[in-house]
């Protein structure tokens, strides 16, 4: 009764496991795409600031272009600040699975190692009772023949 308890948490510790695992791996995955995003806004801030300084070169710039040039450069600063919050929210999101994650591992391999070691001690209870009951044998078989030899030695 006491194994089919131990196999049922096992079983329970292990889906809980897989389960926080699973979390895990799709924060990974959130944090993978909003840095993607943070690497993308920042690319465009980049050829953004390329182009404004390719047109002040090249030509007189109009006033309605600079002022459009410098919105679109605030709108990308917005976003990139707003992608830089959820990024830090997310690594600390993906640090917290990441413990429970380990915390969930080390149960598991716990109750992994007390299995082991509780068949382990079965697997030796059984060699000495083995031993034991051989042992038995074999004395009574020893008493048995010294009882014969005493009985052949009488007649």
């Amino acid at each position: 009764m006491g194994k089919f308890r131990f196999e049922s948490l096992l079983k329970i510790r292990e889906a809980t496991r897989d389960e926080i695992k699973s979390a895990f791996l799709d924060v990974e995955n959130q944090r993978r795409k909003a840095s993607d995003e943070l690497a993308k806004l920042n690319q465009e801030i980049v050829n953004e600031r390329e182009i404004s300084r390719r047109s002040r070169k090249n030509a007189e710039i109009l006033k309605d272009d600079l002022r459009l040039s410098q919105e679109r450069r605030d709108k990308l600063s917005v976003k990139r600040k707003q992608a830089l919050t959820i990024l830090e929210s997310l690594d600390e999101e993906l640090e917290k699975k990441r413990q429970e994650l380990n915390a969930a591992i080390k149960e598991v391999k716990i109750l992994q190692n007390l299995r082991d070691k509780t068949e382990e001690r079965e697997i030796e209870e059984a060699k000495r009772l083995t031993t034991k009951a051989i042992d038995e044998l074999t004395s009574q078989q020893k008493a048995y023949e010294l009882h014969q030899m005493e009985d052949e030695k009488e007649e």
